[in-house]
């Protein structure tokens, strides 16, 4: 008869007769262990050829080696693992989890727990994340042999720069475009930064809700921050600058009415001189450093989420 495993296949009583290592599925809430029950199947691999078990026997029994044909127990488990997740890097963050295999008792001394092949057979598109890769190795948990399975999750970035990252970039696009305001629309400059400011805090508290709660600050909140803190610096800069035409417009028109003296002249020099610095500032320096910014974050977000 020709080698097959549903003809080489074990019952269960033949099963409990063999000697079978048990292993712990290391990082589970109880540390659970493999079972030989109903649902295991045992299969001998037909490898080496056989011999007639003796002449004296009017049967043709074959004999095999042990050594020469492999014994294989299967068993299909559903079990959580513990996985923890770093969300520092957030939305740039990849998430290693893990399944470590480990033997039971002093089985370490009689037996080797050594990998074998890896065959991923699920779906590895995620509600939240894509599988990048998955490895098996050998290693040593607690002085002990151990074969941990490691899975390596990733991110996709369209959705969350759709929902987050562009309308913050176009609030304060926004907000930028009221430094070419004429000076007599002060008011709806102020009123154009404190909406977008009232936005983007909306955004910020909603985007933190919605993430888990952690101690540390995420890649996230170091850009909610940032273009937060962007309106906020337009609305004093132009509430200075305000202050400062005012005190020019009003100096002017006092020394209409009066002898203008050298010392008044240098005076309202300055603050004209200040004011123009404060109008390069708000049109060139401030874009230039949201431009250098947003260009290290995303190099060193993107860089971390090896996505180049």
């Amino acid at each position: 008869m020709p080698p097959s495993i549903g003809h080489d296949s074990l019952t269960l009583e033949e099963q409990l007769t063999l000697w079978t290592p048990t292993i712990i599925f290391w990082n589970t809430e109880q540390q659970l262990k493999t079972v030989n029950d109903m649902e295991s199947f045992a299969s001998i691999l037909r490898s080496g050829k056989g011999s007639i078990i003796s002449r004296e026997v009017n049967e043709d029994i074959e004999v095999f080696k042990g050594s020469e044909n492999m014994i294989t127990f299967s068993r299909v488990y559903s079990i959580k693992f513990f996985c923890n997740y770093q969300m520092a890097w957030y939305p740039f963050d990849q998430q290693t989890c893990s399944m470590e295999y480990i033997f039971d008792g002093v089985l370490n001394n009689y037996a080797d727990l050594l990998p074998g092949a890896l065959n991923f057979t699920g779906k590895k598109e995620l509600t939240q994340y894509f599988v990048k890769k998955y490895v098996i190795k050998k290693t040593s948990i607690q002085m002990k042999s151990a074969v941990v399975v490691e899975v390596t999750l990733g991110r996709r970035l369209l959705g969350i720069f759709l929902t987050i990252f562009f309308p913050t970039i176009l609030l304060n696009i926004i907000g930028y475009a009221t430094n070419y305001f004429k000076e007599f629309f002060f008011e709806a400059v102020i009123t154009v930064n404190l909406t977008s400011m009232l936005v983007l805090s909306t955004m910020f508290i909603s985007i933190s809700n919605s993430l888990p709660n952690t101690s540390y600050m995420k890649m996230v909140d170091v850009w909610l921050l940032f273009n937060l803190l962007y309106p906020f610096l337009v609305v004093l800069l132009h509430t200075y600058m305000d202050t400062l035409r005012s005190e020019v417009g009003e100096e002017n028109m006092e020394q209409d009415a009066t002898t203008k003296t050298k010392k008044d002249g240098i005076k309202n020099d300055k603050k004209s001189r200040r004011l123009a610095l404060m109008q390069r500032v708000s049109i060139v320096y401030m874009p230039v450093c949201c431009l250098f910014f947003a260009s290290m974050y995303w190099f060193v977000g993107l860089k971390q989420a090896e996505a180049f």
